[in-house]
């Protein structure tokens, strides 16, 4: 199925969604996937993810949570829900002007390792790289003056680590 990522739905009531998902997806489709650290829209949406977790020194450990909390969801409400982990290579928008600007040091890739080891850990249905070449906020990992090719390298490597990892089960049943 396609996968649509949504991006700060919580602008959006409860009911907003629940309007729009019955009328754009009525048959369910496609797969939504919500962002955010809320889960309040989760009712109406096939599982989370987190665009950013550059906030945390240690992305593992938020990992870890946020796939047990989606898979207590799921649990609790006995309906399957995707958790998508987010992984990243470091984090620096410094020259965007913010006043809540900050740096998350990549590391030399210790950073990115980190990430995909909690998404690893976590039993992540998918996983998102945030991201390619996203310059400004200081993610891409596409190749580079500073990095030449190591972060499509590590992406390789620890990708086919992710796809050969011993599977998690969910609590509920995928659709």
């Amino acid at each position: 199925k396609p996968v649509i990522m949504f991006w700060k739905q919580g602008r959006f009531s409860t009911e907003f969604w629940a309007s729009a998902r019955s009328q754009v997806d009525p048959g369910r489709n496609t797969i939504w996937i919500e962002e955010g650290v809320t889960m309040s829209q989760l009712e109406h949406f096939d599982g989370h993810h987190l665009y950013s977790v550059a906030w945390d020194a240690t992305p593992d450990k938020q990992l870890l949570k946020w796939g047990r909390w989606i898979r207590n969801w799921s649990t609790e409400h006995n309906s399957f829900r995707y958790w998508v982990a987010t992984v990243m290579p470091g984090y620096n928008d410094l020259n965007t002007g913010r006043p809540d600007a900050y740096v998350r040091d990549r590391a030399g890739g210790d950073y990115y390792r980190t990430c995909w080891q909690g998404a690893i850990q976590s039993g992540a249905d998918m996983v998102i790289i945030t991201s390619f070449n996203e310059w400004e906020e200081g993610t891409q990992i596409e190749p580079s003056v500073s990095y030449g090719d190591a972060y499509l390298d590590l992406t390789r490597e620890l990708s086919d680590h992710y796809r050969t990892s011993p599977v998690i089960p969910p609590s509920a049943t995928p659709p």
